[in-house]
Order: C-alpha cells, then sequence, then structure tokens
C-alpha cells in the first residue's frame, strides 16, 4: 500500500476495499493491534460527546440490517423476551450479534423511561425461565399454572430490562436447557459472568420513547476482529459451563425436572385439593376456638395427624376440621390451651393450606416440611404470598 492510499483512507476522500480491509486484518492480527478495543472507545467516545438530556438514558442497538421508517417492536418472538426493539448498556454486545452481517447497522440510541410501564427482572432463575417461555422451552407444560405464569408475567408492560445472554452466557443457559447444568450452577454462573443488561421496548408506545441518536459505521476490518472477539467469549463460556458442571453436578434441578413439578402440580386432583382445603380450615377453626398459634402448628405438624393426611390414603382424610381438632386435642397432653395468642384466621388457614399444598407439590411429609419453614417463617411469607400461587411461596 502506498503512502498515498493511506492518506485518502485517513482523510476519508475513499474507503479501503474489502481486499485491502482483508490485508489491514492480516497485519494487524500479526501485530497484536487491538482492533476490536479500538472500535469500543471510538463509539464510547462518540456516546459521551452527545448532548443528550438528563430524563434519556443512552445505549446501544445493533441490526442486521439497518432501521428503515419509525421503530417497531418487530423483531423475531422467539428472543429472549420476545417481540421487541432491543437495546443493551454495553456495546459490544450488539456488536457480536451484528458482525456476521454485511449489511448491519449500529446505533447509538437514546430513551426516556418516564411515563413508560416497566418490569426488572432479577437475575435468577426467574430471568432464564422468562426466556425459556419466549424461546418456546415450555410448549411441554402448556396449560398449567408455572406456563401461565410466565406467559402473563410480562403483559401491560412497555419496556422489559434484565440482564443479556450474551456469547458467554449464551451457552451456559443453552447447557441449562438442554438438561447439561442445574438451575444453581445456572445461576452461579450469572452472578459470575455479570453480563450486561438490556432494555426491550416490546410496545409501540415504548419504541416511540426510543430515539436515534447516532449511526455509527463498522468496517469490515472491524467486524473480523469482533468475530474473533465472538468466539473467544462462546469459547470462555463453554470452558465456565464445563467447570461449572464439575462443581455444580447434583445441586439444584435440572430443567427437565422444573418442567416436570409444574406437571404433577398441574395434575393434582381435586381430592388432594380438597384435603388442602380441610387442614386450612382445620388451621382457621383452631385460630377461632383462641388456640397459641406458634404451639399448635408446630405440634401438629408433627403430629400422628399429620402423618395419617400425608399417607395415601387413610380414614383420616375422610374427617372435617372439627374431627382432626378433637383428635389432636386428644393427644396433646396439655400442650394445646386456649390463649390469647391466635394469629388472625385468614392467616392461619393460608399456613395451613398451603403446608397440605407443599406435601403434594414436593412429596415431601409434614414434619420434614415444618423443619424448613417454621410457623413464624410461614407467617412472614404470608404478607408477601398470599395473593399469589402456592408454587411461588414454597420455591421462595
Amino acid at each position: 500500500m502506498s503512502f498515498a492510499t493511506i492518506n485518502r483512507w485517513e482523510n476519508t476522500k475513499a474507503a479501503p476495499n474489502k481486499l485491502a480491509q482483508t490485508k489491514l486484518y492480516e497485519f494487524c492480527k500479526e501485530n497484536n493491534i487491538p482492533v476490536a478495543e479500538m472500535t469500543l472507545q471510538r463509539i464510547h467516545h462518540e456516546a459521551a460527546s452527545l448532548n443528550v438530556k438528563d430524563d434519556r438514558i443512552i445505549l446501544f442497538h445493533g441490526s442486521k440490517s439497518g432501521i428503515r421508517g419509525k421503530i417497531a417492536p418487530i423483531s423475531r418472538e422467539k428472543c429472549d423476551f420476545g417481540a421487541g426493539f432491543y437495546m443493551g448498556t454495553e456495546p459490544m454486545q450488539p456488536l457480536t450479534l451484528i458482525c456476521d452481517f454485511k449489511k448491519s447497522r449500529f446505533y447509538i440510541v437514546s430513551i426516556k423511561l418516564n411515563g413508560l410501564a416497566k418490569l426488572e427482572i432479577p437475575a435468577d432463575l426467574e430471568w432464564a425461565m422468562i426466556i425459556a417461555y419466549n424461546r418456546g422451552k415450555m410448549e411441554s407444560i402448556k396449560g398449567t399454572d408455572v406456563y401461565k405464569k410466565y406467559r402473563h408475567i410480562c403483559e401491560n408492560k412497555d419496556i422489559l430490562i434484565g440482564s443479556i445472554a450474551n456469547d458467554r452466557m449464551f451457552f451456559v443457559l443453552d447447557n441449562f436447557f438442554q438438561g447439561n447444568i442445574t438451575n444453581l450452577a445456572l445461576i452461579k454462573s450469572l452472578s459470575a459472568l455479570q453480563p450486561g443488561r438490556q432494555y426491550v421496548a416490546v410496545t409501540q408506545q415504548g419504541c416511540d420513547a426510543v430515539r436515534i441518536e447516532k449511526e455509527i459505521p463498522i468496517s469490515y476490518l472491524e467486524r473480523r476482529f469482533l468475530q474473533n472477539i465472538s468466539e473467544e467469549n462462546r469459547t470462555k463460556g463453554i470452558s465456565m459451563a464445563n467447570d461449572i458442571c464439575r462443581n455444580y453436578r447434583r445441586e439444584g434441578l435440572f430443567f427437565d425436572e422444573i418442567m416436570d413439578q409444574a406437571k404433577e402440580a398441574a395434575q393434582m386432583d381435586s381430592l388432594q385439593l380438597k384435603l388442602c382445603d380441610i387442614q386450612g380450615r382445620l388451621f382457621e377453626l383452631s385460630a377461632q376456638q383462641g388456640y397459641d398459634s406458634e404451639k399448635f402448628v408446630p405440634f401438629f405438624m408433627k403430629s400422628e395427624v399429620a402423618k395419617a393426611l400425608d399417607s395415601r390414603s387413610n380414614r383420616m382424610q375422610w374427617a372435617g376440621e372439627e374431627y382432626l381438632l378433637e383428635e389432636l386435642i386428644s393427644q396433646n397432653d396439655g400442650v394445646l390451651i386456649p390463649t390469647d395468642h391466635s394469629y388472625s384466621p385468614e392467616v392461619m388457614y393460608w399456613i395451613g393450606y398451603v403446608y397440605r399444598y407443599w406435601h403434594y407439590y414436593k412429596k415431601e411429609s409434614s414434619a420434614k416440611i415444618y423443619r424448613q419453614a417454621n410457623v413464624k417463617t410461614m407467617k412472614r411469607n404470608y404478607t408477601m404470598f398470599h395473593t399469589m400461587d402456592p408454587e411461588l411461596a414454597i420455591d421462595d
């Protein structure tokens, strides 16, 4: 290459063709010139130089073919958070997403969140399950409460905010869906990788709050280096997934086990739900008759009556709450006496119902359940969970 040619490039009077950029790529790679890092620096410099009001957030967007017309929520349906306009807090993720496409475009954008309905998704299993729903991984449990929960969780929201399944995290997440690592391993990965955050405008109102601030041209040379970064990140993701799989081989639940639990919960028959109601009414009756709730609940959960209700078939299961309470009192040796230390009947009904539901949901005995969640824990959880599905309280 002549000096004059390079001078024309530097003065933007001409652009190097693909052959010239290929030679530049080989030269830069051979001499360890950090082209990808330089690209990031250029983008951050451009973003910092923008005159944007304080009520707007600067974000980054990559498009495989460029934005035409009005911004709209028209990405593929099976993206992380469904169809929407995706933006990230860091430029690297959208850059590596579009680097394989010749007509790709990169944008600095801003968004004004005031007046928009937002949902912030925590970087935990909830995040992974929302992605599982949107990627079509939950079709085997369609119709269950778990499926319905994730179908409706993002309804009536304009903006969804959560972690990005970047090049490293994508492999770990895929391993979770394929049953190679557990939910605990996935959560540990999220904590270790600390992926960037994405803002997804899922309604037209959300998209109307987005403004393109600047388009940043990405050359063929830069795309080649970004492809290398993307491949390196995938390799690191594979290595991390393998390490995590070794360290947390059997701790937690695999994705298919979570799906199986959802199916089992959906199959809970009418008799089981009736027994949940009977136990709830038993606990409610104990409060109405003035028994000390913090003595009644542990006594019941460790009693022969609870064991009888836990069994597959026992005459106690056909008894009403009055008979069950009489049976308990006959066994209590003075532990159960009326006092003024009862919880409210509403709280006690919920505690009794959820304990019985837990038995059917997790296949655990009443005594074991109580060791995991005593009466004070259940009372505290009532405030947070009594209007939600019992599974949410049990899984918490």
